[in-house]
């Protein structure tokens, strides 16, 4: 405990269920909480909206014949430390930085989220196949993503796999099949089990497809678009009206449930959240699995402010070597609150190397205004 206890705000001593007087002396305010025993080991590590109030539910006096919504631990708690956090993202990660301080290895049991999903390939593999996976980002190949839940990564894997004519099947890729499979009968795959590709060129088409599900739509796009256009011009209709379904079949992986679905070394983003004041903001910069404070913004920003946050981002190089147990949390963290509303994940803005400027700070105008409505002056 002693190696944690210089983090909180504040401390106080417990003696019994807690009066309104010395629940007076707690913040109202947004935070964690720790329950130390009287042996300083902890007993419950907490966030709370307001932490006052919890502290009270947990901790507080009740009165006769009333009851209790959760456990009354005021006989196994001896002191609570508190520690303030401004925004629910940021109170979350603190929440995960303590817990991984105060069990090690077990970090997982406390939180209330699970790893990302993300849909692993690995086309010089000797199974080149697309396959949704909870990552720890350990095995050669790319990985693309992340996903709200399975599901979707399902979904995502059998568009590509259909907008690809890619083989669904193991044992088409291992050679265990026994002639053609059903897909290869129907014409929508491109027949390894039966001979058709051999698997290098298959492997080769799996890494085409895996740079278009990565984000790297321009190329192919442009070039189906030219082929329609000639078969058109050369009255070759039935060619051109395949051509045009596949561009269908290709443009479904641009649905909104898809559409942080990126390279996991384009894994890099912005947030800014609210601070304790209206003035003031807190920035974070998220790269693959790490997770960092980046200092206030005032607020309304003031462009050089932002142009400086994102040339910061810029520079930050992911992490080597796959995460551990708290890098894989803190990585779903940031993967959790993607995927919330707009009012409740605060702002959340992709970056890479070539990201203009004015094209962040725009990102960051629009997402503000879709969060609480105010306006980012420059």
């Amino acid at each position: 405990m002693s190696a944690v206890s210089c983090e909180f705000d504040g401390v106080a001593e417990v003696k019994g269920p807690m009066d309104r007087q010395a629940l007076a002396g707690i913040p109202a305010k947004r935070g964690l909480v720790l329950l130390e025993s009287s042996g300083g080991l902890p007993v419950a590590l907490l966030s709370a909206a307001d932490i006052r109030s919890l502290v009270g539910g947990r901790l507080g006096q009740k009165p006769e014949g009333q009851s209790k919504r959760s456990a009354d631990l005021s006989a196994v708690t001896a002191k609570i430390r508190w520690k303030l956090a401004d925004s629910p993202f940021e109170t979350d990660l603190e929440y995960l930085e303590l817990a991984g301080r105060l069990w090690p290895g077990q970090v997982a049991r406390h939180v209330a989220w699970k790893p990302a999903w993300f849909v692993h390939v690995d086309p010089r593999g000797e199974l080149p196949r697309f396959a949704a996976e909870r990552s720890a980002f350990d095995r050669p190949g790319r990985y693309i993503g992340p996903f709200i839940g399975r599901a979707s990564a399902d979904r995502f894997v059998q568009s590509v796999n259909d907008a690809f004519s890619l083989c669904r099947r193991a044992s088409c890729l291992s050679g265990a099949a026994s002639g053609r499979c059903a897909y290869g009968q129907m014409g929508k795959c491109l027949l390894v089990c039966d001979g058709g590709i051999s698997i290098g060129d298959y492997g080769r088409e799996v890494a085409r497809a895996a740079d278009f599900a990565a984000g790297n739509r321009q190329n192919l796009t442009v070039e189906l678009k030219a082929a329609m256009k000639a078969h058109s011009g050369n009255r070759r209709f039935e060619q051109a009206a395949q051509v045009k379904a596949r561009l269908e079949c290709l443009g479904r992986l641009d649905q909104p449930e898809w559409q942080h679905a990126r390279d996991y070394s384009d894994f890099r983003f912005i947030s800014i959240q609210k601070a304790g004041r209206p003035s003031r903001r807190t920035a974070f910069i998220c790269a693959g699995y790490s997770v960092r404070r980046a200092g206030p913004l005032d607020w309304p920003a003031q462009k050089m402010q932002l142009e400086q946050l994102l040339a910061e981002a810029r520079a930050v190089n992911l992490p080597a070597g796959p995460p551990d147990e708290i890098g894989l949390l803190k990585l779903a963290l940031v993967c959790r609150y993607l995927f919330m509303g707009a009012k409740s994940r605060g702002i959340f803005v992709r970056v890479g190397l070539e990201t203009a400027a004015d094209e962040f700070i725009a990102a960051v105008e629009q997402q503000t205004a879709k969060s609480d409505g105010d306006s980012v002056i420059m």
